[in-house]
Formats: structure tokens, sequence, C-alpha cells
């Protein structure tokens, strides 16, 4: 949490939702169920000054980069192998990637 305005937790699924809500999410979105529900965070040149990557999944690390102000820093957490990602779209907006690799020890 360490100062963060707005904590907002996606998945594809309820389970991890609910234990993000659980710890400090103070919202959460299914975008299977709900695939709008992150557009609201993508007006004008975008929302979130950090973002947590923790599924691996190239398309979600897509679909997040509108969403971040210019500026912003990508945390990647997941690795689910090789991801395809916008580098024009990053490039643009002077994002920031930092790389961590995680594992199911810690």
């Amino acid at each position: 949490m360490a100062g963060a305005v707005e904590i907002v937790t996606t998945d594809v699924a309820e389970f991890p939702l609910q234990k993000a809500q659980d710890v400090c999410a103070d919202r959460t979105l299914n975008v299977a169920e709900d695939s709008d529900g992150f557009a609201g965070y993508m007006h004008e040149k975008g929302h979130f000054d950090v973002h947590f990557e923790c599924s691996g999944a190239s398309a979600a690390l897509s679909a997040a980069i509108p969403a971040l102000r210019p500026k912003a820093v990508i945390a990647q957490l997941g690795l689910g192998g090789d991801m395809t990602l916008s580098v024009h779209a990053m490039t643009a907006k002077e994002l920031t990637l930092k790389e961590s690799f995680r594992f199911h020890q810690e």
C-alpha cells in the first residue's frame, strides 16, 4: 500500500480477486466478466503511476499500457514465456520496465 491513493486489481478469476480485496485492494475487476470495467482508467493519458504485472501474460501487460500515465513504472513479476509488447507505446509514454523473477518458494 505504501502511500498509494488507489489500488486496483484485475484478474480473470474470482479467487485471486477476493484475496486481493482481503489484503489491500480498493477495487477489483474481473476482466473476463467485465471487459470494459478497466476502460475508465484509460482516459486522457492514463491513470496509474505503477503497474505490477504478475500473470506473465502478454495480453495482460499490453492491456494495461493505455492506463499508465507518462513516466509510469511497470514491475514485471510474472513469467509465462516470451511476451510481445508494444515498444512504441511504451517509448511514447517513457515507461520504465523493471523485472523481478518470482517463483513458488518465495
